[in-house]
């Protein structure tokens, strides 16, 4: 290894140490913050899934003067 200004290889081991638990520790920060946006990713996707089958369940419903569903074609030839 080599010295610099004069100091002793425990030094050196020890500044290697911390350099790889601050490594550890921002990637282990880095791999939360990425699993976090994934999950508010997902649970946005969910919640315009679920407004998303709301709006057809509505479009869906009768309507009450004619008794017949909105999303239905008329037959041209009955």
């Amino acid at each position: 290894m080599l010295k610099l200004h004069g100091g002793d290889e425990s030094e050196m081991l020890r500044a290697s140490e911390t350099e790889k638990k601050k490594k550890k520790k921002k990637k282990k920060k880095k791999k939360k913050k990425k699993k976090k946006k994934k999950k508010k990713k997902k649970k946005k996707e969910e919640e315009e899934e679920e407004e998303k089958q709301q709006r057809r369940q509505i479009v869906k419903q009768p309507c009450p003067l004619t008794k017949k569903t909105a999303g239905k074609r008329k037959s041209r030839y009955p």
